[in-house]
């Protein structure tokens, strides 16, 4: 009975041993997201990709609350990718190092709103190229100024160099 009492007790010691650094091989991090006047954004999608070793590609989610913040735990220490994003604001992304134990905050996010689209109706706007070049006399005047530049004559090779450039 003594035996079995002792057994017990070694194994439970042992238990509360194991259960400390059990707990302390995840990490959280925690976090607050604003938009540019300083008020809280909520519903922002924040995504945590860990850029530490690994034989798969780790990628955890939060949504921010109606305090723009946010709090995931279970993660992995080390490097993150962090990209907060939401409809209307232009995403942001971060490389950040979360530790074991405890918080890891991190500095309030500030997101900027995304350019305002084109009018519904509105003309397209072009792109405007430059005019291609007469490639055939365009080669026949850098061909002429490299001879030029081989032969010495290098005030003539600079003209035509510049005549090329000039096309382009």
């Amino acid at each position: 009975m003594t035996r079995t009492i002792i057994v017990s007790t070694l194994i439970c010691l042992g238990l509360f041993a194991l259960a400390p650094s059990a707990q302390a091989q995840v990490a959280t991090v925690r976090g607050k997201v604003l938009d540019e006047a300083g008020q809280p954004l909520a519903a922002v999608n924040v995504e945590m990709e860990f850029k530490g070793e690994s034989r798969q590609k780790i990628v955890k989610t939060v949504v921010t609350d109606k305090k723009g913040g946010y709090v995931r735990s279970g993660l992995a220490s080390g490097p993150y990718k962090m990209t907060f994003s939401k409809e209307g604001y232009k995403p942001y992304s971060m490389e950040v190092a979360i530790s074991l134990g405890g918080f890891s905050e991190l500095p309030d996010q500030v997101l900027h709103p995304a350019a305002a689209a084109a009018p519904a109706g509105a003309a397209p706007v072009e792109a405007v190229l430059p005019p291609e070049p007469d490639s055939a006399k365009t080669e026949e005047a850098y061909a002429k100024a490299v001879e030029a530049t081989k032969a010495g004559r290098l005030d003539e090779a600079e003209g035509l160099y510049r005549e090329v450039l000039a096309k382009f």
